[in-house]
This record gives C-alpha cells, sequence and structure tokens, in this order.
C-alpha cells in the first residue's frame, strides 16, 4: 500500500516537470524563503516592535514533553499582582529589545562589577534576593518601554534634570556610591562635573532650540511628564494621536503582515533575556534631557548642525549616526569605533554631552558599561538625508570592529556587532562578507541562541534582497529546518551537524560540495570533548524536498491547525490546552495562548484578522486578541466540552457547538451570550434516552445570516442568527451528524455523518438535494467547492471519494491511506486536495485525475488535520505527535524507500557486525548492510506489526515475531523465508526471546501462557506455565511480563508481577530456583552475554543483579525514583538503570557502587545499549537525541540529534572496533551513526 503511494508520488514528480523554480511572484506571502519580501517588517519584528506583544508573564517552562522551551521567569515567580491570570495571553519575544547587549555581557570576561546581568538583581547591596521582586522590575520595564519609543519620537528632552541626577540616582539601574570601585566613583565625579560644565556653556543655544511639544514638558518638571502606569511603574506620556512610523504601534509591514511586526519568539536563553530587561530599564527610568530637535528643511546636515547649535568638533559625531539602525541601544565599544575615539571614556563624554543637548539618552548596566540610545527624530533625520559619506562610515566601522582579523565571525560580540553586522555589510556593499557569516555554522548558531531565529532569517533576508544567491536560499532552508533542534538543546553544538545532516542529499551538488566537506573536517577537527554523530546516509529530513519545517512546541497532540487571513501565520490547536501562533516564514512561534484548563478542541478566525476564538472541553471559549496575542473575553456557559466554534468574516461575532446539545451565538464585543440554540437531543426518532445530542460541528454562512450546527441526534439545524430561532431540521441521516459545511454563495450546506453517507441541502428551504452513498465506513468531514459543483468526503474505509453534488455521482475514489482518513483540505478551484490519515501520512491528490502527486512523509502518529495555502504552495499538517509540518508542495519530493512506513520496534546485528535487521509496525523486516547504510531485502510477509527481531549466530538465520503469534524463519542472504509459524487463536504475544543459535525461542502470551518452541520445525517443546495456572510452589502466582533464554538454550528465565524471578531447566521444564528479594512486580530483565548474570527491574524502585546459577544475588541497587529499565554490560560486572526522570544511572556490580548518572535527556530514555567491549553506552530518548556516553569517564563523547522520537539503539561494526551505531526512531528511520 504504501510502495503504490510512493511509485504514484514518483510518477506524479517525473511528469511534473519545474519542481520548486517554477514558483511565481504571486506565491511570495506564501513562501517563507521569498526573496521579494520586504526587509523592514523582519528587522521591526526583531526590534522595538516586538515590545508591545512581550508577555505580562516572561517565561515558558514546560517540565515535559519534547519541545520543552526553558524561559527566564525564575521558578516561583509570579506577576506583578501576586498571580497568573488566567485571561492573560503570554506572547514571548526572543529579544524584544534585539539590540542589547545579552550573552556577550555574560561571557566577556570579568567585569567591574563582578556578577553577571543573570545575577545582578541580587547582587545589588544592601538588597536581599528576591526573583518575585525582580519579575516586577522586569514586567514594569516591558510597560515602560513602549512609552519610551513614543517620548523619544514625540517628546522633547528635559532640561532640568542633568545627567548628574541621572547618574546619581534616577537611572534606572542606579549604581551606589558604595558599589562602586574608588576608580569607578572617581570616574562618575569627573563625569558629573564635565556634564556641569557642558550644561553651562551650551544653556543658552540650548535655550533658543525650537521645541517640538510644549506642556508639561517644558515646564521643566520630570515628575509632571510622567504617568504611573497599572503595575505601578513610571513611564512617560504618550502623546496623543497617531505613533510614528517604526514606533511599537506602527501596523506598517510591507511583507504583507503586521502581526509579526508586533511580536517574536520567545525560544530563547534566560541571561539573554536578563541582561537584556536591565539595558532597557536604563532608558524607561532616565528622565529626558532638554535638548534641540530637529526640523525638516533643511539643505545638508552641516546646516542641520548649526541651526542646532551642535559645536563643529561634534558635527562629524552627530552625522555619523546616520548609520545606527532605528531603535537600536548602542555601547560605549560601538561609539567608540564610529567616532575614532581612543577609548571608552571618550566616547563616553561624548555620548554625555550629546544627551545634554537632547540627541541621544546615555544609562548604565549594572556591570557599569554605558549605553547610549539616540533619539528617533534625530536618527530619522540623519538618515532622511541620504548623506553620501554613509556608506565610507559603515565600511570604517566594519574595519574597526575587525582590528587585524581575518574573519567577521572572530569579532568578539559587544550587544551590538553581532546583531547589526548584517545591516552594516549591506549598506557597504560587502555581500561576500555577509554570504560568509551567512555560511558559517557556528557564528549562526552563536546568533541564534544569543539575538533568537527572526534575527538570523532577517540577515539572510537582507542578503537574498540583494543577491540572487541558490546557495544561501539553500542554506536558509537548512537552518529554518534545523533551529527547532538548537533551540530545543541549546546545551549541544547542534546547528552544523543539522545542516550537514539535511544537504547530504544534495552533495552532488557544486553550489554545496566544497561547503559540506569544509564543516564536515571542522567536526572532525573540533575541540569539544562532545563530538556530533553523522549519518552515514541522507536519513534525516533534506533541504531542498517537500518538507520545509516542523513546528514544536505542543506538549500534546495537535487537534487543529488553521491559516490567519494573511496567510503567513499558522493557528495550532492542542490537547495540551493551548494554541500558538506560528511564523511560517522563520517557523517560530509568536504567541503562546494560554488559559483553557483542558484540551483546545477548536480554533477560527475573523476574515479581518483581529480575533482569534478558541474553545475548549473545559466549557468556554476564549477571545483573543492577534496582535499582542491577549485574552480579550472568556466566554462562559456551555455545561459540557466545546466541540467547535466558527466566526463571522467581519469578527462581529461567534457561535460555539457543544456536547451539552446546545449552541450558543456569542457578541465578541462584549463577551455575552446573545442566543442559546437548544433543540438538538430533544426529538431523535427512535433514540429514546441514549441520544444526548451534543453538538459536533457548527458553520456560518458567508452573509453571516445563518448557523448551521451537527448534532449526535442523527440531525442538523439551520438557525436565524438575529433571532436564535431554529428555521429548519435537517433530518435524514441515519447516525451522528458530526461535520457540517456550506457553499461559497451561502445557498447550499454539506453533512457528514457516521452512516457511511453525506447530504446536500438547500438551507433556504431545508430540503435535501442529494445524498452522497458509497463509502463503506464512516464519513468524518466533507467539503463543498462551487467550482464544478465539487464535493469531497473522508472516511473511515481509508478512502477519500470526489463528486459531483448536484448530481450526487461519485467521480473519483482517492485510495492508498492505510489507516481511516480523518481531514481533508482542498483549493478553491478544486484541482487538488490533501488527505491526513491514521496512517501517519499526509497525500496530495489531483481531483481532475483522481491520482496520488506526492506523500508527505514523516509525522510519526496520526495526522489529524491539514490545511493549505490560498495558491496551494504549503500544506501544514498537524499530527498526534505534537508538532505540526510545512510542506512545499512544489518542491520535488525526495521518496526514500529504504526506511520502513512504520515506528521501528527492534533491530538486531549479525556476530560480525556487518549486517543488522530492523523491524518495525509496517510489518516488514529490513536487512541492512552496516557501512554503506543500504538497505539489501525487505522481508515481507506479516499481516501485522513486527515487534521482535532475532539473528542467529551464523549471520544467516532471522526470527521475527509479529503479536498476533506468527513466526518466520528467514534466510537473509537471499530474502527468502524458510519456515512459518502461522497466526493461530489465542492470546497475543507478550515478550520473545531465542537462543544465539535462533533452534529454540521462549514465548509468552498475555494469558501468561510460558512455552518453549523449537524454531526448527516450528513446534512447541515444552510448556513451563500454563494458562490458568497460578500454583506458586511450581509456578508464578501472578502474570508473566517477560521472558529470557540463555544463549545456549539451556535455562530460562521468566519475571512476573509476584515480585520474583524463576530460572527453567529447559530439558525437564522444571523450575531450578526462585529468585526472591523484591518488594513489588518485576517489570523486565536482561542477561549478560554469558546468561550466566540477571538484571531485574522492579516496581520497587530497585534494580538486584543474580547469579542464576546459584539464585544468589549478587547487588540491590537503590532508587529515589522509579525505574523505567535497564541494561547489563556484555561481561556482567556492570549495568545501566533509568529512571523515570531520564536519567540513566551506571552502577558496579562488585560492589553495589554508583559510578556515575548519566544526565541530560529532556524525555523518557527508551532503550539503553552497551558496546561489545563494555566501554561505551548508548541511549535515546522520546526527546529525539541519542547520546554515547564513556563508561570511564562519564563524560558524554557524542550526541545526534534525528526529526522524531527514537525507539531502538545499538551497536554495530567488527567485533575489535564497533564503529557504528544504529539508531531507529518511530517514522521509520534508520540512521547509521559514524563512531
Amino acid at each position: 500500500m504504501f510502495n503504490s503511494l510512493r511509485t504514484a508520488a514518483a510518477k506524479f514528480t517525473r511528469s511534473s516537470g519545474s519542481g520548486r523554480q517554477s514558483s511565481t511572484n504571486d506565491d511570495a506571502r506564501e513562501s517563507g524563503a521569498q526573496v521579494t519580501d520586504q526587509i523592514a517588517s523582519a528587522e521591526q519584528a526583531d526590534t522595538l516592535g516586538n515590545f508591545q506583544s512581550f508577555p505580562r508573564r516572561s517565561s515558558i517552562s514546560r517540565d515535559k514533553g519534547r519541545n520543552s522551551v526553558e524561559g527566564s521567569k525564575p521558578h516561583g515567580c509570579t506577576s506583578s499582582s501576586g498571580s497568573k491570570s488566567p485571561e492573560t495571553a503570554t506572547s514571548h519575544g526572543e529579544r524584544p529589545f534585539s539590540n542589547v547587549a545579552t550573552k556577550s555581557l555574560l561571557d566577556a570576561g570579568p567585569r567591574s562589577s563582578g556578577v553577571s546581568s543573570d545575577t545582578a538583581y541580587a547582587a545589588r547591596p544592601g538588597q536581599q534576593s528576591d526573583p518575585d521582586r525582580f519579575y516586577q522590575g522586569t514586567e514594569g520595564s516591558w510597560m515602560s518601554l513602549q512609552s519610551l519609543q513614543s517620548s523619544l519620537a514625540d517628546e522633547p528632552m528635559h532640561a532640568a534634570s542633568s545627567s548628574k541626577s541621572a547618574l546619581n540616582g534616577q537611572a534606572s539601574l542606579d549604581i551606589p556610591a558604595a558599589a562602586a570601585g574608588p576608580e569607578k566613583r572617581e570616574g562618575i565625579d569627573r563625569l558629573e562635573e564635565e556634564a556641569a560644565r557642558q550644561q553651562e556653556s551650551h544653556q543658552q543655544s540650548c535655550s533658543d532650540m525650537p521645541m517640538r511639544i510644549s506642556g508639561d514638558a517644558s515646564s521643566g518638571n520630570a515628575a509632571n511628564a510622567m504617568r504611573s502606569s497599572k503595575d505601578g511603574e513610571m513611564s512617560f506620556k504618550r502623546p496623543s494621536g497617531k505613533p510614528p512610523k517604526g514606533s511599537v504601534e506602527s501596523t506598517t509591514s510591507s511583507s504583507g503582515t503586521n502581526a509579526h511586526s508586533q511580536r517574536s519568539s520567545f525560544a530563547m536563553e534566560r541571561a539573554s533575556l536578563d541582561a537584556k530587561h536591565s539595558s532597557l530599564e536604563m532608558f524607561t527610568h532616565a528622565p529626558p534631557q532638554q535638548g534641540s530637535s530637529v526640523e525638516a528643511g533643511y539643505q545638508n546636515l552641516e546646516a542641520a548642525c548649526r541651526q542646532m547649535g551642535i559645536p563643529k568638533a561634534m558635527c562629524d559625531r552627530y552625522m555619523r549616526l546616520a548609520v545606527v539602525p532605528d531603535n537600536t541601544p548602542l555601547p560605549m565599544t560601538m561609539l567608540s569605533k564610529l567616532w575614532q575615539l581612543p577609548g571608552l571614556r571618550e566616547a563616553e563624554d561624548s555620548a554625555n554631552l550629546l544627551q545634554q543637548m537632547g540627541i541621544m539618552r546615555v544609562a548604565f548596566l549594572y556591570d557599569g558599561s554605558a549605553w547610549a540610545l539616540v533619539d528617533t527624530g534625530h536618527l530619522k533625520h540623519l538618515q532622511g538625508q541620504a548623506w553620501s559619506g554613509a556608506a565610507d562610515v559603515h565600511e570604517e566601522l566594519l574595519q574597526s570592529y575587525l582590528a587585524g582579523r581575518q574573519q567577521l565571525a572572530e569579532v568578539q560580540d559587544d550587544g551590538y556587532f553581532m546583531q547589526n553586522v548584517g545591516h552594516h555589510l549591506v549598506a557597504a556593499k560587502r555581500f561576500r562578507g555577509l554570504k560568509a557569516l551567512l555560511t558559517n555554522a557556528a557564528w549562526l548558531e552563536s546568533k541564534l541562541h544569543s539575538y533568537g531565529v527572526a534575527s538570523v532569517v532577517a540577515d539572510y533576508r537582507r542578503y537574498l534582497m540583494c543577491v540572487n544567491d541558490d546557495q544561501v536560499k539553500l542554506m536558509l532552508e537548512t537552518v529554518q529546518m534545523s533551529v527547532s533542534s538548537c533551540m530545543q538543546h541549546p546545551e549541544l553544538p547542534t546547528l552544523r551537524p543539522q545542516m550537514v545532516g539535511r544537504l547530504m542529499a544534495a552533495h552532488h551538488s557544486s553550489r554545496v560540495a566544497s561547503w559540506l566537506a569544509q564543516q564536515q573536517q571542522q567536526m572532525q577537527t573540533s575541540s569539544n570533548i562532545a563530538r556530533p554523530l553523522m549519518p552515514r546516509t541522507a536519513s534525516l529530513e533534506q533541504a531542498g524536498g517537500l518538507h520545509r519545517m516542523v513546528l514544536r512546541g505542543h506538549t500534546g497532540p495537535i487537534r487543529k491547525v488553521l491559516l490567519t487571513p494573511g496567510g503567513t501565520e499558522v493557528v495550532t490547536a492542542s490537547a495540551d490546552g493551548s494554541a500558538r501562533v506560528w511564523d511560517m516564514e522563520i517557523g517560530d512561534c509568536v504567541l503562546l495562548l494560554e488559559g483553557h484548563t483542558a484540551a483546545v478542541t477548536g480554533v477560527a478566525v475573523a476574515q479581518e484578522g483581529s480575533l482569534l476564538v478558541t474553545c475548549s472541553a473545559d466549557h468556554t471559549a476564549r477571545v483573543w486578541g492577534l496582535d499582542k496575542g491577549q485574552c480579550k473575553a472568556v466566554l462562559q456557559g456551555h455545561t459540557a466540552a466545546i466541540n467547535a466554534v466558527a466566526v463571522d468574516t467581519r469578527g462581529r461575532f461567534a457561535v460555539t457547538a457543544s456536547a451539552d446539545a446546545t449552541g450558543r451565538v456569542w457578541d465578541l464585543h462584549s463577551g455575552q451570550c446573545a442566543h442559546v440554540l437548544r433543540g438538538h437531543g430533544a426529538g431523535a426518532a427512535g433514540a429514546g434516552s441514549l441520544i444526548a445530542g451534543a453538538v459536533w460541528s457548527v458553520a456560518l454562512t458567508p452573509d453571516g445570516r445563518r448557523v448551521l450546527t451537527a448534532s449526535e441526534d442523527f440531525t442538523a439545524r439551520v438557525w436565524d442568527v438575529v433571532s436564535g430561532n431554529c428555521a429548519h431540521v435537517l433530518d435524514g441521516h441515519t447516525g451522528w451528524v458530526v461535520h457540517v459545511c456550506t457553499t461559497q454563495d451561502g445557498l447550499r450546506c454539506a453533512t457528514a455523518s457516521h452512516d457511511g453517507t453525506a447530504r446536500i441541502w438547500k438551507i433556504a428551504e431545508g430540503e435535501c438535494e442529494q445524498v452522497l452513498e458509497g463509502h463503506a465506513g464512516r464519513v468524518n468531514s466533507v467539503q463543498l467547492c462551487d467550482v464544478n459543483q465539487t464535493a469531497m468526503t473522508v472516511s473511515d474505509d481509508f478512502t477519500a471519494r470526489v463528486w459531483n453534488w448536484s448530481t450526487g455521482q461519485c467521480l473519483h475514489v482517492l485510495e492508498g491511506h492505510g489507516g481511516w482518513v480523518s481531514d481533508m483540505a482542498m483549493l478553491s478551484n478544486a484541482s487538488r486536495a490533501v488527505t491526513v490519515s491514521g496512517d501517519d501520512l499526509a497525500v496530495v491528490w489531483n481531483l481532475q485525475e483522481g491520482k496520488c502527486c506526492n506523500v508527505l512523509e514523516g509525522h510519526s502518529a496520526e495526522a489529524s488535520s491539514v490545511v493549505l495555502t490560498r495558491r496551494g504552495r504549503f500544506a501544514i499538517t498537524g499530527s498526534e505527535d505534537s508538532t505540526a509540518r510545512v510542506w512545499d508542495l512544489q518542491a520535488p519530493p525526495l521518496l526514500d524507500d529504504r526506511n520502513h512506513a512504520g515506528k521501528v520496534h527492534c533491530m538486531s546485528v549479525t556476530p560480525d557486525g556487518a549486517t543488522a535487521v530492523s523491524v518495525a509496525a509496517d510489518g516488514c523486516a529490513m536487512v541492512w548492510d552496516v557501512q554503506s547504510g543500504s538497505c539489501r531485502h525487505t522481508l515481507k510477509g506479516h499481516a501485522t506489526a513486527l515487534h521482535w527481531a532475532s539473528l542467529a549466530s551464523d549471520g544467516r538465520t532471522l526470527l521475527t515475531v509479529a503479536g498476533d503469534r506468527s513466526i518466520k524463519a528467514w534466510d537473509i542472504e537471499s530474502g527468502s523465508c524458510g519456515a512459518t509459524l502461522p497466526n493461530h487463536a489465542g492470546y497475543r504475544v507478550k515478550s520473545f526471546a531465542a537462543s544465539a543459535d535462533c533452534r529454540l525461542a521462549v514465548i509468552v502470551l498475555f494469558d501468561s501462557t510460558v512455552a518453549v518452541w523449537d524454531m526448527v520445525n516450528m513446534e512447541c517443546s515444552c510448556m513451563l506455565q500454563s494458562w490458568g495456572d497460578r500454583d506458586a510452589a511450581r509456578v508464578h502466582s501472578a502474570g508473566v511480563n517477560a521472558a529470557y533464554l540463555s544463549p545456549t538454550g539451556s535455562r530460562a528465565v521468566t519475571v512476573s508481577g509476584d515480585h520474583t524471578a524463576r530460572v527453567w531447566d529447559i530439558a525437564t521444564a522444571e523450575c531450578r530456583c526462585v529468585l526472591r528479594g523484591h518488594e513489588d512486580s518485576i517489570s523486565m530483565g536482561c542477561l549478560d552475554a554469558a546468561g550466566r548474570r540477571l538484571l531485574t527491574i522492579a516496581f520497587d524502585k530497585t534494580a538486584r543483579v543474580w547469579d542464576i546459577r546459584s539464585g544468589r544475588c549478587l547487588a540491590v541497587l537503590q532508587h529515589r525514583q522509579q525505574l523505567i529499565r535497564g541494561s547489563m554490560a556484555p561481561h556482567g560486572h556492570t549495568v545501566v538503570t533509568v529512571t523515570a526522570q531520564h536519567v540513566a544511572h551506571l552502577w558496579d556490580v562488585r560492589s553495589g557502587q554508583l559510578l556515575h548518572s548519566f544526565e541530560g535527556h529532556k524525555e523518557d530514555v527508551t532503550h539503553v545499549a552497551f558496546s561489545r567491549d563494555s566501554l561505551w553506552v548508548a541511549t535515546c530518548s522520546t526527546d529525539c537525541t541519542a547520546r554515547l556516553w564513556s563508561v570511564h569517564s562519564s563524560q558524554l563523547q557524542g550526541f545526534f540529534m534525528a526529526d522524531s522520537s527514537l525507539t531502538h539503539c545499538i551497536f554495530a561494526g567488527p567485533p575489535q572496533k564497533q564503529d557504528s551505531l544504529l539508531v531507529s526512531s518511530d517514522n521509520g528511520s534508520i540512521h547509521f551513526l559514524q563512531l
């Protein structure tokens, strides 16, 4: 079935021709890598434009789930009001003021204060560490910051508050004299004297300068120009009227969306965020200084300087500010280079002078470093003059930073350079230099963790707007596919190996061949102790193919995906109780909508794009503003879960459908319920009391006058929105009606039912026009298209169907899925559609021909929802695996038939380490060559999923076992099946183990039957425990959980829920000894290579090591957490146990002492393996990582990051030196990692 889909997709690919290069400019909004995107919106999104949406609560912390993002809020902190409001959503910014010193301030070395920005608050003299107070301060800084920008653009600088007062305590960071050392105190005194002298010398000229705004500001009283914010923080007044262009309230966006310009991602390190908070507080609390304003109309900058009274010596420095990006804090290190001054003291003096003149503000960090912020009005005037010398200044600044270095990537970041070097390189037309940075993986990763995803993508766009470079385009796509892995594991250098691994399919291309060779050499010569484990094959998702990016962040299944009207943002609703808004262009979460206390079941957005409504199983719906992500209203009234929601096109009202058998119409402006739509469940013919009438779906006609609801009472209803009355009951189905939709003209609707049919209705008359019959299972969804009167249905019968809804004729049956089809998306012209299914796949269909175009493989669980962009360039799928994926449907598919089509359950390696076998949920076994990673054979024959595989010591015989009790013996050299034990009646297989030669096997069924089988003749040799036998004197008195067989096949071991393990003699079928000691059920065990020692893992939080010949307990390994698995080294002297806290512990059996703890995994560890020489341990986890540990040093020696959860790992290669680690995943991939 899967091969038929792949074959059809391959044929479609060959016939489709142009692939991704055929995209037109009309698709620019849909494409995340289109060079026509304007850089202005990216820059705005990465600077002050992000502040307005930054959260009241400044962290996200997920203790569980693959996509944990560690935020900045300290544990236990609350909002300034003392508790988190459930009505408030959080919108997290990567760098709300992205140009502030962050990581460099923490990592650059010693500072005058001796503390990092991360702990600066606690280190202030006379104060105790108070996380809540620190958080209140950071919260206030965001509120003040919005007012700050407006004050810089629209209010004058005050002369009444001099730099002396600012330095002595009115700046936000308040450096006390006692805290500053003698040298610092002397410097402050000198600055005070210099500021006073400068103020006196310029007093007359300043008094003659024109003021831009009068009023409170002209009174000279800074207190009169301030107001108290909601949280008690002081912020500057905002003048009424339209905000200036480029301010935080500006909604102008040349890229076509204004939402992203006001938000940013929350994926960042806490250190960066805290340092940024500190920097911004300086400017928000520093009182404005009176000084000159700038007016339009000057002939040139020199004339402006003369008119404003700027000293001649300062004119050049003033003009050089023209190269500064908007709203960007400037460290003195940058200003000293910009102004070509010998040191920081001179730059600080000049900045203070310009502060006196109202041109900029100066403030200090806790570490004593001075920062400046240029007045918005002056900066706009400088930039508007188109100064001819600006390009030379950009070049001079870059050369000053280089200072004899060979590459810009070697320049140490000062909080300004790394963030803004792309701006200066483009202005200086040094495109080669920018390309060198954009292809430097180490530099990109450093910037990614310091400044976030949007900042990195903005540099790519700067370059691509000027240069048409296919290599850089491919690099951008590679970075976008890799950033989620990097942000999830910031402690590991993952970007370079991720980029290399995602370009392996394009290694023959000249544009990346040299780059790949260079990166591989750098990884080999890296000084890092933990090195990336690189795959030998292109087993990661490849750039340049169908798969564009993965949206990770949810910790529960995604129930619904939706596109905002602008087409550049994706909304996902999840069972984790949250909804997220993602930027499709950068793959980053820009809004996190939290507040629901149960699964989010539906989401709808108004066409005007400002409101979003979510509904939940917590009986409520919530209204959110898409500009900031704040919760505007909680719609309460339903008494059961809300299953669906619809919003009218103008955002005036919403309609919810609930399991309480009602629908409700809500006024979104007031949050009040306008009508309760009652009637479902009241009169279902013959239904009796079993039909409750839960409403499953709701739809609105395009004109917003009619509401349609679908219910489990076998009916749908048409309601009048204005009166709330039921206009028609659409009666005719004989099963639950689970979905309803309307045509674009609003004249007809369609209903989908569990009776296997869909029906077309005339809304005005309430009459059934057509019955679409043909499905052999429940119909899950239906969609109508006015073009050619086309309808499409999806069903539990594994098919989708295309219909002519006016005639009821079935045009095409879309077959190929291996599971129920749960959802579909159809283009408005009915030319193509995408279906998603329980087989984890999404399939693209040509509806005109009824043929498969592409198969979208990548999800590791049911794909439950799908949406298409307006022109069909991109598809977004949501899955039960907690991820959403973006697919480029115009890209050439990179189909790989070598992978399994389902979760890999087990792997086995031949004794010589040259051949491996994997078995998976697709019922297939695959034989692999370890060194090349190529598939030799695909062994098919089982009807159900395979769970066990065992390779014989001869390297030829393979046993595969399915849960349905079918067993097959194979010759892996020829790929032929030698013998078969067919599936037969009885309980399913619970455990399987074979001897080294695969001649004997012990099988445990779920009824606790334990039998020994002759695998040569496929006959049962003896019964160790029969069904229903619970005589504790002879057998286990509780369920048998697993069985193990010694390599020689002479002894078997069973572990049980009766707290014991039993050792059996195979020849006599009798129990030789009972291993007692555990106080709770034994979940699993493991034998050493010789079959003499046994490790048992129990629910009593202990592991025990036994000598199975004598029955003596050799060691008791006590733990504080619950154990989930373990493994024993081949020599039997060391064991590894894994706890529920994702930590692996290495123990010495002789002493029973804990040797090391292997920490680093963030989710469940799914498998542990020892190397054959017992010197290495490999672990793999659902956090998508595999890690290689040294037994002697306990240090992490290698790591690998996959696209989905990892299920199994095993060492392979020559016995004398195992050089490979094989790792399998739940999406069917096998990764051959080079050690």
